[in-house]
């Protein structure tokens, strides 16, 4: 009986259950509503003057990288190199490939075939698992933030090392208070608003020191407030060395963190340029040969045909 009283009442299981009690009873002071103004947060600050072009060595080089699912290509050809402590940005309309090229890194392709070559600090990428290219320090963020349910904010957080120490409780709490996620610390992912949701799943992915971060679409459904302080720390974590490639179409932002743009239309590569630049110099041109032009004008004249 009183299984079948458990099972109907208790669905998720008694300690979820009985591990929510304890946080609302230990809760000291959490407010009713969960505010989303961040402007007097800490590192919510005004973006710094754009450093010199990143010189470093390459970490990530794909040559020739062609995505099939059946029939429809996804990718076609596509040829990137990234350096060590680099921001590289890819625009495109929906359905250019970019989220498939994310997917391709992070080992996420589904059924899809996959041909070319992805050398990632002289390890060949393709063919190896997600774990194992965790394990590599490759890190992931989603259009849709990725958390564990059951988890507390601070867990979700901590939860990517294995062993927990005392340094990796003072990095999650740095990292929780930086994205302002300080006062919802001992909630959980689902009682949080969308924009909290995706902070954590920035700083889920920050708090691993990935020496490369994929990030798809860290700025959307963002305020101003809440994109500042996830582009501050993207460019910590750029300073710190590691290498980011990033997809979004919030293009202020973008460009803001961003040491080059590239830009995929249909699944092939057709541009690439400086954020400081036009977007729309030819992928095989010399960057001087660049025409200036204001970057907002960029979206229309980059596309100019739009797959859904």
């Amino acid at each position: 009986m009183l299984l079948i009283v458990a099972l109907i009442f208790l669905p998720g299981g008694a300690v979820p259950f009985l591990g929510t009690v304890l946080r609302r009873l230990t809760r000291r002071s959490a407010p009713t509503t969960v505010a989303h103004h961040v402007g007097d947060e800490p590192h919510a600050v005004e973006a710094p003057a754009r450093r010199t072009v990143p010189d470093g060595p390459v970490v990530l080089r794909l040559d020739g990288v062609t995505v099939r699912f059946g029939g429809l290509k996804a990718l076609e050809q596509a040829s990137l190199t990234v350096r060590q402590g680099e921001v590289v940005a890819i625009i495109g309309p929906n359905g250019a490939g970019k989220t498939t090229l994310l997917n391709v890194l992070s080992g996420l392709i589904g059924g899809g075939r996959v041909d070319g070559e992805v050398d990632y600090g002289g390890k060949a990428l393709l063919g190896a698992r997600a774990t194992t290219r965790r394990r590599y320090g490759i890190g992931r963020t989603f259009q849709h933030a990725e958390a564990f349910p059951e988890l507390t904010v601070a867990e979700n957080v901590l939860c990517t090392n294995r062993r927990i120490t005392a340094e990796h409780r003072r990095r999650a709490a740095e990292l929780i208070t930086g994205m302002g996620l300080g006062d919802v610390a001992d909630r959980r992912p689902t009682e949080l608003p969308f924009g909290l949701q995706k902070r954590l799943d920035l700083a889920r992915a920050v708090a691993e020191r990935p020496a490369l971060l994929l990030l798809d679409e860290p700025f959307g459904g963002l305020d101003a407030g809440e994109r500042r302080l996830a582009a501050n720390q993207i460019r910590k974590l750029r300073d710190e060395g590691s290498a980011v490639v990033i997809i979004d179409h919030v293009l202020d932002d973008l460009f803001a963190v961003a040491d080059r743009v590239v830009a995929f239309d249909f699944g092939v590569r057709s541009r690439k340029a400086s954020p400081t630049r036009s977007c729309w110099t030819p992928a095989s041109a010399p960057p001087t040969s660049a025409p200036r032009a204001p970057a907002p004008s960029c979206p229309n004249r980059a596309t100019g045909r739009r797959s859904g």
